[in-house]
């Protein structure tokens, strides 16, 4: 009996082992798979903070550049300085002692001034300027000088000469010069300062008002035609945008949200005016196949304009800013029409009205 019970208890403890093995095998791949899961999600983590990190570095840093760039560094750059005369050699050339040597020297002097050819000194005096051009025209005249293009050299230096061989002309050249460097110089000023305004007046036309903090937001422009700028999850393409339409799109595997519009017929990014009106978009979702929200535009303005009355003077000037700003980038384009998105109808264009009276008037008359 005994016997019996030992081989009972022999066989439980030995299934209880079985048991307890089997338990921690499967505890240890437990373990073992959450282990990998977290490792995993770390990964991710630590992947999705590198690329918002360096997102956000990349746009605080170049925003921290310009910013110190314009106003601190610009202040203390010197001015542009005088444009100097740059025309004549550093120094006077040694004479050429052959005809080869002159003629691969005046080679090499294609597109320069006389001072160059001649090879002299802006500011040598004018017996020097007679005595390198005799001592080269003897070397290269054709009637000495046999090698080919000894004509072409010979008439180079001539008319070199005849630029600045004589104390008149030389002053005569002289002062074409200088006006000429002046010109260049006022042109690039002038080019300077449009560059300037048209910044100036972008910077403006891209300010959104906001009612919500009194301030002003900006908008960046995003390279997008309307006809296909919204992201669509559902379909996995690009729909069409109307004027005034506002909608959002992820990236970064969802964790930043960025929000567009289509305004006067182009696409910006809006993100920083709808943060500081979050409540206004916190239904919006990303990435939708419809659009269910719009802001008043430009366009939608105009159409109203009728209707509106006592507009501040900051919204009317704000205003003829944008206008001048698209106006002036419309001319760049060589006077290429653009297509425009689908907006409100706008009134009929005038003068059909007046064209029509006209026409009845004259047969009026003719039937007196």
């Amino acid at each position: 009996m005994t016997g019996k019970f030992t081989i009972i208890s022999d066989e439980w403890i030995n299934y209880i082992l079985e048991k307890i093995k089997k338990g921690l095998a499967y505890l240890w791949s437990v373990l073992i798979t959450l282990l990998l899961l977290l490792l995993g999600l770390v990964a991710y983590l630590v992947t999705v903070c590198v690329h918002i990190i360096t997102w956000a570095w990349s746009k605080v840093s170049t925003v921290v550049k310009t910013k110190l760039f314009q106003k601190y560094f610009k202040k203390h750059l010197p001015s542009n300085p005088e444009p100097e005369l740059r025309i004549g050699l550093e120094s006077n050339i040694d004479l050429p002692s052959t005809g080869e040597e002159a003629m691969q020297r005046l080679l090499a002097c294609k597109g320069k001034d006389p001072y160059s050819i001649l090879g002299l000194r802006y500011d040598v005096a004018d017996d020097e300027v007679k005595k390198y051009y005799r001592k080269q025209a003897v070397l290269v005249h054709p009637d000495k000088n046999t090698q080919p293009g000894a004509e072409e050299a010979f008439k180079i230096l001539g008319h070199a000469f005849e630029l600045i061989g004589e104390p008149e002309k030389r002053r005569l050249y002289n002062c074409q010069m200088e006006e000429a460097s002046q010109a260049e110089a006022a042109m690039r000023e002038f080019n300077d300062l449009l560059t300037n305004l048209q910044d100036k007046i972008q910077e403006a036309a891209n300010l959104m008002r906001c009612d919500n903090c009194g301030g002003k937001h900006k908008r960046v422009p995003i390279d997008r035609p309307w006809y296909s700028s919204r992201f669509c999850k559902r379909c996995n393409i690009r729909h069409s945008a109307k004027e005034g339409d506002v909608w959002a799109e992820t990236t970064v595997f969802g964790f930043l949200w960025h929000y567009f519009a289509c305004m006067e017929g182009k696409i910006y990014d809006i993100t920083e005016w709808v943060s500081c009106k979050k409540d206004y978009f916190k239904h919006m979702q990303p990435n939708a196949h419809h659009v269910f929200y719009r802001i008043a535009t430009e366009g939608g303005r105009n159409s109203n304009s009728n209707q509106q009355h006592g507009r501040s003077g900051e919204a009317d000037l704000e205003d003829f800013i944008n206008h001048l700003f698209h106006q002036a980038m419309s001319t760049e384009q060589n006077g290429n029409a653009q297509w425009q998105p689908p907006s409100q109808s706008q009134p009929p264009a005038p003068g059909w009205g007046a064209a029509s009276a006209a026409k009845k008037a004259r047969r009026r008359k003719k039937k007196h």
